[in-house]
């Protein structure tokens, strides 16, 4: 099945063998005229899929999702773009990003940043992103890869703050130097077997945390912790007041 998908003002060109993966891409398929790269999925690398994942449940229509996502994460630093794991959300139309491995809360803690600050918080994407760089400014920007909960939008916001998280008895915020946090943020990040992408994708790691605000917060899952993470990525006083979701 042939078809063209938009990420992050990229047109792809998709062969795909399944069409799930077509309707997975509802949001954001499209028209336009020509396209940046193709990405074709053949059956060996589904196949391949089934090897890293081989869990009897995972349909192979699922596994083609995967091998999208990883053949286009290979062409993306090409084109000053990468892809990390991590959830997106926007207050007043800028976007902040919170990473950490699977489990320790991403999911949890945005959605109480939705809870407790209402219609001001979009939700972008609940796990996977990817980032641009353009001048002097990062931009993330949702896809259809957006785990369990599906949470995505098809949108794009100038990054205003990464937040790294870790469990914790008590709640901690701080702002970390690059060389400080870079080793946490390297393992959230989707590395292209090509040695020339994996090498633009360094420098534009460099260029993310040079110029984005990088903090550590360590965290329960309280209101207590949506305050401090709120006020310190956007600057703001928090006066949070619990709605419904």
């Amino acid at each position: 099945m042939n078809f063209k998908i938009k990420l992050a003002d990229l047109t792809i060109d998709v062969q795909s063998q399944y069409p799930a993966l077509y309707d997975f891409c509802e949001k954001y398929r499209s028209e336009d005229e020509g396209s940046a790269f193709l990405v074709s999925i053949s059956p060996r690398e589904i196949a391949e899929e089934r090897k890293i994942m081989p869990d009897p449940e995972f349909s192979e229509s699922y596994l083609e999702e995967c091998a999208a996502l990883r053949k286009i994460g290979d062409r993306l630093p090409l084109y000053n773009r990468f892809l990390i794991h991590g959830a997106a959300i926007t207050f007043e139309d800028r976007a902040y990003l919170f990473t950490a491995p699977s489990g320790t809360g991403k999911s949890s803690h945005i959605l109480m940043w939705k809870k407790y600050l209402g219609e001001k918080v979009d939700i972008v994407n609940g796990d996977k992103c990817i980032l641009s760089v353009a001048e002097d400014e990062i931009y993330v920007h949702s896809t259809p890869w957006a785990g369990k909960e599906k949470w995505n939008r098809n949108r794009k916001a100038k990054l205003g703050g990464i937040c790294i998280l870790r469990r914790g008895r008590e709640n901690m915020i701080s702002r970390r130097k690059p060389g400080e946090i870079l080793p946490e943020l390297v393992e959230q990040i989707f590395w292209p077997k090509q040695a020339e992408a994996a090498g633009r994708t360094l420098e534009l790691l460099d260029s993310l945390v040079n110029l984005v605000p990088v903090y550590l917060l360590e965290c329960d899952r309280s209101e207590d912790a949506v305050r401090r993470s709120f006020e310190a990525l956007t600057g703001y006083r928090y006066e949070g007041k619990e709605t419904k979701i």
